[in-house]
């Protein structure tokens, strides 16, 4: 009886044999596809990270000092107090190499003992390439128009693409592009407001021709009286204009692809203290 028994699995295996290794076959032929796709994501991802261009605020390439571990050679500026702190009193710089950052506009980044290459950004990290050297230091800065709001990681590689230092850092808001349409001193009497243009405000406010609207069909018109504006900051569904007070009128135009879809609340801030002078609703439609 264990004869027979025997003799039936040796004939069970021998007829699954060639079952159990087509099988194992297509297993690995299924892991390799598995394989090859994801290194192509990969390599797809990694090309489509956009090159971004930098701007050299100040540079200094004589500038020698003692290499430290305990600070460091790249990193994100962070405020006259703490650059200072780094940068004078621990790497022994002069005073006057500190360079003021518009941090609403820019994202500043410090360099010593090395330049920069290129900088690429994708999926919410800043690569920076850095070429090292024994000598030197810059300020260079990066249009914040080119991220997006959120967390940042910045890392910076050497031309061998390994990192050499990473900081995280936030993007409370992004500046957009606009244009100055029309501009004039204002006739009222020191009011501070801000209207979106339509046919009907825009003879009232301004006594501009009507055919404006439809020359800036694919944006949003702003009557601002009251200040100048200094810079326009997106914070995804809010965007705030920050103007500079005076007897003024601003007529502007924000191109719509650069608000979000739904209920877009804009707010007229005045720089000097931050208030909030005016504030209006514009919605945005899904394309």
């Amino acid at each position: 009886m264990a004869e027979k028994k025997l003799r039936f699995l040796v004939v069970f295996f021998s007829k699954n044999r060639r079952l159990i290794l087509t099988l194992a076959a297509l297993a690995a032929i299924v892991a390799a596809v598995w394989l090859i796709v994801a290194f192509t994501n990969w390599l797809v991802t990694v090309n489509q990270d956009e090159t971004l261009p930098w701007t050299t605020v100040y540079e200094d390439e004589g500038w020698q000092g003692t290499p430290s571990a305990n600070l460091p050679k790249y990193f994100v500026a962070g405020g006259t107090t703490f650059d200072k702190e780094i940068l004078v009193d621990g790497w022994g710089l002069q005073v006057d190499a500190l360079q003021s950052v518009d941090y609403m506009e820019d994202l500043g980044v410090h360099i010593l003992f090395g330049d920069v290459t290129k900088i690429t950004y994708g999926e919410n990290m800043l690569q920076i390439s850095i070429e090292e050297k024994e000598q030197g230091y810059k300020l260079i800065t990066v249009d914040k128009a080119h991220l997006t709001e959120g967390d940042l990681q910045i890392v910076f590689v050497d031309s061998q693409g390994v990192p050499l230092n990473s900081e995280q850092e936030y993007v409370y808001s992004i500046p957009l592009d606009y244009t100055l349409v029309d501009a004039g001193e204002a006739g009222g009497k020191g009011a501070v407001f801000m209207e979106e243009l339509d046919t009907d405000t825009l003879p009232v406010l301004t006594g501009l021709d009507i055919s404006l609207l439809d020359q800036h069909s694919n944006s949003v018109l702003l009557y601002i009286e009251g200040g100048e504006v200094a810079t326009i900051q997106r914070n995804e569904n809010t965007l705030r204009v920050y103007t500079d007070s005076g007897p003024v009128y601003q007529v502007i135009s924000l191109n719509r692809s650069q608000l979000l879809p739904g209920q877009n609340i804009i707010r007229l801030i005045d720089s000097s203290d931050l208030s909030v002078k005016s504030q209006i609703i514009v919605p945005i439609s899904a394309e």
